[in-house]
């Protein structure tokens, strides 16, 4: 069995099957449609032969054509496959697959209002550590029901929220500290699917809008990716509510 994922079924509606085509069988191919070139600038490892699977139709010109698949696959089973090691504690795991290059819709408390309430004992709080694009960190003190991207806003942390916690968009998207990622419930299909449309995804990338802080949480470190893409209007930047 080969592991090429198509989140989408087909629909051009991701890049998650990726695959570099030989050289030698690329120009035989027919050109690509606006909307495959769309979803392949999404797509890590790219390459100059690289093309979605769900779009290539064999024909007799195409007799012997190789495929490789791509280095960096952030598939939702690679997430699912990392998860599940880390819930073993296998960081060692997660190394290797790092090394070889493999790689809820929860409610949200009242739009981002919660988050502006100090907690009201230290019994309620959870230490959070952001780790901004320049690389420098700011430290929150959060409580016990805090939505990750809505605290960012409330300390005006740029991690974006375009479609308000809704699961419409990827432009919360953070890399959760592998020590923490465990720890975290599982994505729900939702969040992986616009999961599968971040740039700059990681084996432990989650969406900010579905991390509710608890005091299994305490001390979690999260990173703001390089960059996020913003489906609805760009250049937005979150305003706290």
């Amino acid at each position: 069995m080969y592991f090429v994922e198509s989140a989408c079924e087909a629909s051009l509606a991701c890049s998650t099957c990726h695959v570099i085509v030989d050289p030698d069988y690329f120009s035989k191919l027919e050109e690509p449609k606006e909307e495959e070139e769309d979803m392949l600038d999404l797509a890590p490892a790219l390459t100059p032969t690289s093309r979605l699977g769900c779009q290539i139709i064999l024909d007799k010109r195409l007799e012997g054509i190789k495929f490789g698949m791509e280095l960096l696959s952030v598939g939702r089973l690679c997430r699912h496959a990392v998860y599940q090691m880390l819930k073993k504690n296998s960081r060692h795991a997660l190394i290797r697959m790092n090394e070889k290059k493999l790689i809820h819709l929860s409610s949200t408390k009242r739009h981002g209002d919660y988050e502006w309430h100090d907690p009201k004992s230290e019994d309620e709080v959870v230490n959070v550590t952001y780790v901004n694009r320049d690389g420098s960190e700011t430290k929150i003190r959060g409580k016990i029901g805090d939505n990750v991207m809505y605290l960012a806003h409330r300390y005006e942390i740029e991690i974006e929220g375009a479609c308000e916690a809704s699961l419409a968009c990827s432009t919360c998207h953070v890399i959760v500290d592998p020590d923490y990622f465990s720890k975290l419930e599982e994505p729900k299909e939702e969040e992986e699917d616009m999961l599968d449309l971040a740039p700059a995804l990681t084996p432990t990338s989650r969406l900010g809008c579905q991390i509710i802080l608890d005091k299994h949480l305490e001390g979690i470190k999260v990173t703001l990716p390089p960059i996020t893409r913003n489906f609805y209007v760009d250049g937005h930047k979150p305003t706290p509510h």
